[in-house]
């Protein structure tokens, strides 16, 4: 039996709460997707330690995205759990600000799509 894991998404499209939460539930049923609408937010949850997410998917079109201000508190707050993390947008949106290990897919993406990328994610994870 999977045990529960834990999905941050940071997003102010509200469209992609959605769909990440339907694609997580095709996927991994077991797999708690909390949605947050900035980026602010998302490090006063992670600073708090109330969240240690297994996956982090930060929307990089989001106004209040900054990519170098976010890696830092992440990794101030990770405390020692391996956390995999997404980010999406187009490719102008992202330099090579972010870490090694990274991953990062385009925002216009089709529904299948993601649920295939999430399936991969798992399955690398349980790997």
């Amino acid at each position: 039996m999977e045990g529960i894991r834990t999905a941050l998404l940071i997003s102010d499209d509200l469209d992609d709460h959605q769909s990440f939460s339907e694609a997580f539930q095709k996927v991994s049923p077991a797999t708690v997707v909390v949605a947050v609408l900035s980026q602010e937010r998302a490090l006063e949850l992670l600073s708090s330690k109330r969240l240690i997410p297994d996956y982090i998917f930060l929307d990089l079109t989001s106004p209040d995205s900054n990519v170098s201000k976010f890696f830092s508190s992440v990794k101030m707050a990770e405390d020692g759990k391996k956390i995999s993390i997404t980010v999406y947008g187009g490719d102008e949106s992202f330099s090579a600000e972010g870490p090694a290990g990274v991953s990062k897919f385009d925002k216009d993406y089709e529904f299948p799509e993601l649920v295939k990328y999430f399936r991969e994610l798992v399955t690398q994870r349980q790997s």
